[in-house]
């Protein structure tokens, strides 16, 4: 999506996971004078601040219907304060018009607020209603826990950086932990689909080696880079006579390629592997250690009473295994 300013050109690439909306670029551009309002075309759109507290701040639009959206976030902030700590504030603005993530006010929000489009809006857009009316598939706690990742290394020192190319959560944490994040806010049932499509055609030995997986970059970035050139130069020739154009990038989990999938489902085993092998603390314990920028692999080792990152490997491989085993039985 592109809207085409006089000092600037703001990118809005609105990135769809089975269909779902999942995060934003932007990049800094004219701004709106009247606070969280803004015009397209004769109509406008007005935000108003529906939810206050320690967690976020959720603004929304007049009339909307928002009550799945606050639900899913109070229950994230709970799930992420109790596993990782507490982070601070994030404002989210919920709209119903793909437009009106254009014209939101930045400068009315804190840096790293989180722009999204209900979920009524995303089930009018989609033809596959499954998708968002399917309450286990809570999409916003996995966006929302990727911001309170952000904010809370921040509190502790670490510093988002911006690069020109995109980047998922905080630009310094390695990828895999803020996944983990991510699919520690989802629901039981959206885990455990994961698990169960993972294990329906997938098997310890196609994760990646675990000192490959520390280091690897998020595997839908390759994809989303791939997509990106195009995407702009057809937005650009599509732009209308306000100036805008929009376009949609879509990587559909279930149907790009497997190892995407598969990514994610070796996010959520490692770290149960984790708890089950450090204990329920191991993973604050992490948070302070990725803060500081040391090594997770040393740590692993120490932790784990191992010689080395391919002990670790063979130790993880097990325990994917066993769980296997474990819902083999239970199917």
């Amino acid at each position: 999506m592109i809207r085409k300013q006089k000092f600037a050109t703001k990118t809005v690439f609105s990135i769809l996971f089975a269909g779902a909306l999942v995060t934003s670029m932007q990049s800094r551009g004219q701004v709106n004078t009247h606070p969280q309002i803004a015009a397209t075309g004769a109509e406008g759109f007005t935000t108003s601040l529906i939810v206050k507290n320690e967690a976020f701040r959720l603004y929304g639009e007049k009339n909307s219907s928002l009550r799945r959206e606050v639900g899913e976030i109070e229950n994230a902030a709970r799930t992420f304060t109790d596993r990782f700590g507490a982070f601070g504030t994030l404002d989210i603005v919920v709209v119903e018009n793909p437009m009106s993530l254009f014209l939101i006010d930045h400068s009315q929000y804190q840096p790293h607020f989180l722009p999204l489009l209900s979920y009524a809006a995303l089930a009018s857009a989609n033809s596959d209603e499954d998708v968002f009316g399917n309450k286990d598939k809570n999409i916003l706690s996995h966006e929302v826990c990727h911001k309170f990742m952000i904010l809370l290394m921040e509190q502790k020192g670490l510093q988002n950086k911006t690069y020109a190319k995109p980047r998922y959560g905080h630009t310094e944490l390695p990828d895999w932990f803020d996944e983990i994040a991510a699919i520690s806010c989802e629901s039981e049932a959206m885990k455990k689909k994961r698990l169960s499509d993972f294990y329906a055609k997938g098997n310890a030995d196609s994760l990646l080696p675990i000192a490959e997986f520390l280091s690897v970059e998020h595997p839908s970035l390759k994809v989303m880079e791939k997509q990106l050139s195009q995407l702009v130069a057809k937005a650009k020739a599509n732009v209308n006579a306000s100036g805008f154009a929009m376009e949609v990038m879509e990587i559909n989990e279930e149907k790009s390629e497997e190892f995407i999938t598969e990514y994610y489902v070796q996010a959520l085993l490692f770290d149960r592997f984790i708890e089950a092998s450090l204990g329920e603390g191991a993973v604050k314990e992490l948070v302070e250690l990725l803060a500081q920028q040391r090594s997770v692999e040393a740590w692993l080792v120490n932790k784990l009473a191992l010689d080395s990152i391919e002990d670790v490997d063979s130790a993880f491989k097990k325990f994917v295994s066993e769980t296997y085993a474990i819902h083999k039985n239970s199917v």
